[in-house]
């Protein structure tokens, strides 16, 4: 009988806590937790606050005494403006009293922040790895990687399209310091019948066509990792003979008798995890609990906003392009996009942004002054994001109703495509009879 190890992350005390943190101007020395402090009552930004009781920021656009933080008895935190010359923002809206929610942000002058329920961490080992994260809920899934490259364990690794399973296998192969390949293969575009062959290797002649002997993807990633994508893609019979893999460190190559043993770390991903659990699907419940000793959650972007400036940065580097090009405009409209493609969709489109620039040319909108909210619907044009309404008059029922599922009742979010304050919203909730 094996041993099984479960890994899960550390768990962080649920306590009502928040952070603010600075991500605009960039940092490119220092550590990125020098930049992020408690949010606690008459915090105050501005350029003249004491450093003891706000954060003092060298922007000229910023007044002296621009803005303050209160919290209210259940620790629920608000901003309040105090009359600076260029106002105060949230989410690209100008407000004079604004609660706050996780994720939010916050524009002063020339200066972005992102309320965060934890304080941000420095991992400057992850640029060795082609890789940068900030946010707490990454540094969790990076520390489980780090635990399972030691261990040599199965790895269920989970997220939304584009948040990155590819490169985090990659990391636990770097990691674990394996002589053998890293090989990815995705199950979904394997042609039909031809999934064993593929995975598990063919002898000449052990399906009609054959010709000579074919490596499958076991054998090429020995001693080495391999990563099987879309896993719930793959049909019964192919489930089967990786079940008995996982268990015998064994594969039988179609028209062989004699197994070969493998010595291969598999990393499982899936953008859908819920499907692969439910009983009634065509998944065996007995696989997913052999790939279940590690499970990786890669958080999308918008539950780590945090991250997206030095994601920015860091692609900006791979094209030989000074972060310092982005405007502020610019990167409010990069932290309030919405990315439903996650990180692969920000790094292309500031890739094509990048391109499109004149040479000499800052990274910006064409927003004229400070004062102007920027929608992340402005990034329409400039870096390919899908076009978003935001009516500033009521919207149909049914239209609401399907942002507000999609945003998973989030107030802030559903503010945020809307172009309203969240009070509009709690407006129209009420008008409808919509609880929360």
């Amino acid at each position: 009988m094996r041993t099984t190890e479960i890994l899960t992350p550390t768990r962080v005390e649920n306590r009502r806590e928040f952070y603010l943190c600075q991500v605009y101007p960039v940092s490119f020395e220092g550590a990125s937790s020098d930049r992020c402090c408690p949010l606690v009552h008459g915090l105050e930004i501005g350029r003249e606050v004491s450093r003891s009781s706000g954060i003092c920021v060298d922007d000229p656009s910023v007044s002296r005494i621009h803005c303050r933080f209160h919290l209210d008895g259940s620790g629920i935190p608000y901003i309040e403006d105090l009359g600076s010359s260029n106002g105060t923002r949230v989410n690209g809206i100008m407000v004079q009293h604004q609660m706050l929610e996780d994720q939010d942000i916050i524009r002063t002058g020339c200066s972005l922040f992102v309320v965060s329920r934890h304080a941000t961490v420095d991992l400057p080992w992850l640029r060795d790895h082609g890789m940068v994260a900030h946010s707490a809920v990454m540094a969790q899934q990076i520390a489980l990687v780090s635990r399972a490259a030691e261990r040599k364990l199965p790895v269920l690794c989970t997220g939304e399209t584009g948040t990155g399973k590819e490169v985090f296998a990659r990391l636990l192969h770097s990691l674990a310091r394996r002589p053998g390949r890293m090989v990815a293969v995705n199950c979904a575009a394997i042609p039909d019948g031809l999934v064993e062959a593929q995975l598990f290797g063919a002898l000449k002649g052990g399906y009609t066509g054959l010709e000579e002997n074919r490596q499958g993807v076991f054998e090429a990633a020995q001693r080495g990792t391999l990563l099987l994508d879309e896993l719930g893609e793959l049909p019964e019979s192919a489930q089967i003979k990786l079940l008995r893999v996982l268990e015998d460190n064994q594969v039988t190559p179609l028209g062989s008798a004699q197994p070969i043993l493998v010595d291969v770390q598999i990393v499982a991903a899936t953008s859908n995890r819920d499907a692969l659990e439910q009983t009634s699907g065509t998944f065996r419940s007995d696989l997913l609990a052999r790939l279940e000793d590690v499970v990786i959650e890669i958080p999308p972007l918008r539950r780590r906003r945090v991250d997206i400036l030095p994601l920015a940065c860091l692609q900006l580097s791979k094209m030989a392009v000074s972060p310092c090009v982005m405007d502020p405009d610019f990167a409010e409209a990069l932290l309030l996009a919405p990315w439903p493609r996650n990180v692969r969709q920000l790094m292309k489109a500031v890739s094509r942004s990048t391109v499109l620039r004149e040479p000499g040319q800052s990274l910006r909108l064409d927003s004229p002054d400070i004062g102007t909210p920027v929608p992340a619907a402005a990034l329409d044009d400039t870096i390919g994001l899908p076009d978003i309404k935001r009516p500033r008059t009521r919207p149909p029922k049914d239209e609401f109703l399907e942002i507000y599922r999609a945003c998973d009742a989030n107030i802030s979010a559903i503010s945020r495509h809307f172009g309203v304050e969240r009070k509009q919203v709690y407006r129209w909730l009420s008008i409808w009879g919509i609880g929360r």
